[in-house]
């Protein structure tokens, strides 16, 4: 028996365990065909540009070795050993990880499972889309070339609505479903002084990446006038736009922020608190809802109560800055559901005078 041998490949075993860096030197050869499973895994692009990667453990631990956490900026379907890993942990439980580097441009992610005996078990991919994020981060870039992409089509299909209300702006829109399937990027427009701003010409002031988003609220518009329009950019880099509304403020608020206050009218995707956290609030206000909507109460009064609970939050903010984002998500919600009673209110309201004449 070569003993000397035996000592050798056990230091490397140790080296394995203590530091994740020395397996560079494993090979694909090593490894079994990468087996498919639902991990439920899903990835966040957050409002300071780091990505919230979460899953769920498959049911593998009698073989446990590790987990790699992949990322390649150039193959749509990553796995390690191929692709290099963002993350290493040999913790059963590791089930999220927020990637704080991601690169400019296309992020493919995939969690694998790594057994003893060499099978991996691999989640279906996420794509994360991020423009020049150096330039981003600062504000104020101007180097994209308006013939990377191609000429925009303006189309009705948004019916982009432009709400003003006192100190806000409320933009909602149509969902665009012919291009789901292609779809890059929803950029929200913003100008002071162009009438027909278009994307890159002018920054957006904000971006989705998720297609499903139809609602945005600019808390922060310009005195004057402000020129927005919505546009749905394609993998292709095709360019589908709406028209253009106006909105204007005499004594608007013009404290300019750069935006990194994450929007408040999202889909809850774009928001910085990790999906379970957001599954755990839309459970408990969702059934507040129902509750409130089973009432006989009038809509004034259900408004009240709505109000009431916002300006209860508040004071939780100023004790506990530790769930500031959590309470301001659900004072999101609360305000939205304000919105659709106010909306039925004056509806009632008409619905009335008609009865009258029944």
């Amino acid at each position: 028996m070569n003993y000397k041998k035996i000592i050798v490949l056990s230091l490397i075993s140790l080296l394995a365990l203590i530091s994740p860096s020395v397996y560079a030197w494993e090979t694909s050869s090593w490894y079994k065909a990468v087996i498919e499973k639902d991990f439920q895994f899903k990835a966040d692009l957050e409002y300071n540009w780091s990505v919230e990667l979460e899953w769920k453990d498959i049911d593998t631990t009698w073989d446990f070795k590790y987990f790699k956490l992949v990322r390649s900026n150039n193959n749509p379907n990553p796995k390690y050993p191929e692709d290099w890993y963002i993350k290493y942990s040999a913790d059963e439980d590791f089930t999220s990880y927020t990637d704080n580097k991601p690169k400019s441009w296309v992020n493919y992610y995939r969690i694998c499972k790594i057994m003893k005996d060499w099978n991996r078990y691999c989640s279906k991919t996420q794509k994360i889309y991020i423009e020049n994020k150096d330039a981003t981060d600062k504000y104020n870039d101007k180097k994209y070339e308006t013939d990377w992409y191609k000429t925009p089509v303006i189309t009705d299909e948004f019916w982009l609505e432009v709400i003003q209300k006192e100190k806000e702006v409320v933009l909602e829109w149509k969902k665009l479903k012919e291009y789901d399937n292609n779809f890059k990027w929803l950029k929200i427009i913003r100008s002071n002084n162009n009438a027909n701003p278009f994307y890159p010409n002018e920054w957006a002031i904000w971006v989705y990446t998720n297609e499903n988003e139809t609602r945005y609220v600019d808390y922060k518009p310009k005195t004057w006038v402000n020129y927005y329009r919505i546009c749905l950019i394609t993998d292709d880099n095709d360019r589908y736009c709406s028209k253009v509304k106006k909105a204007y403020y005499k004594n608007g608020n013009t404290n300019n922020s750069n935006y990194t206050k994450t929007n408040n009218t999202s889909n809850t995707n774009n928001y910085w608190i990790t999906w379970k956290e957001k599954a755990v609030l839309n459970k408990m206000i969702n059934s507040f809802f129902k509750k409130l909507e089973s009432t006989n109460y009038s809509n004034d009064k259900k408004i009240d109560i709505l109000e009431n609970i916002i300006n209860k939050l508040d004071e939780l903010i100023d004790k506990n800055q530790k769930i500031k984002q959590q309470i301001e998500y659900l004072i999101i919600l609360l305000k939205r559901k304000i919105e659709t009673f106010q909306n039925s209110s004056w509806l009632d309201e008409i619905q009335k005078i008609f009865n009258e004449w029944m």
